[in-house]
């Protein structure tokens, strides 16, 4: 029997002033979701936040949550950005 465990790190729509525990910010979401992955967790359902601790879809945001590049622009080709494996998000899910 296969098991999905299923974690929600952010709550709804809770801020630091409500309580300061849930993890908001990107870099507290990835942390909190990388704690589940080595407990079992193998799927994360997270709320995006601003700086501000309200609701956003902002896909910066989103992809420093999941630890991923932003991407480059075309007019970038510069020797220090030479292309790379770049991670993408089925990547940064698979482990």
């Amino acid at each position: 029997m296969s098991v999905v465990v299923t974690v929600a790190p952010t709550g709804l729509i809770a801020t630091k002033a409500d309580n300061p525990n849930p993890p908001t910010q990107p870099a507290e979401i990835a942390a909190a979701v990388e704690a589940g992955y080595h407990l079992g967790v193998s799927v994360a359902h997270i709320h995006l936040r601003d700086e501000d601790d309200q609701p956003t879809a902002d896909l910066g945001i989103a992809r420093r949550a999941a630890g991923l590049p932003e991407p480059r622009k075309a007019s970038d080709k510069s020797s220090d950005n030479a292309p790379r494996h770049r991670q993408t998000e089925r990547d940064a899910l698979r482990h």
